[in-house]
């Protein structure tokens, strides 16, 4: 799983090298996917493959657990290209304020969730 996917570089590597893996790629603003989305077909199509293990979608990750739960199992999540809420009163806005890490452990699998 990747949160703020952004131009969609690193998921469209990550994905094309690892057939075997599902990728969930989300980003707030759906016009940044458009981007990603092309990234990632000028990744397949070099690799000369169909896109079939990445999937892209945008959503608020504030939220996720709306479409996640504990039946969702996951084994990793990179968080690239979030929003730095740089003033200190946005602190529970940050993807890696404690509070949304606590969030992520509902679907992350149980022997991962120490990393967080």
């Amino acid at each position: 799983m990747n949160f703020g996917c952004g131009k969609g570089s690193f998921i469209a590597k990550l994905a094309v090298q690892n057939p075997n893996i599902n990728y969930l790629a989300i980003d707030i603003k759906s016009e940044v996917l458009g981007l990603a989305k092309r990234n990632i077909e000028k990744e397949y199509l070099e690799a000369k493959r169909e896109i079939d293990n990445v999937l892209l979608t945008a959503y608020e990750i504030e939220i996720i657990q709306n479409i996640l739960n504990q039946k969702d199992l996951v084994d990793r999540i990179y968080i690239n290209f979030c929003n730095p809420w740089p003033k200190p009163r946005h602190n529970k806005k940050r993807l890696t304020h404690p509070k949304q890490l606590e969030k992520y452990k509902i679907f992350l699998k149980q022997d991962r969730r120490n990393i967080l």
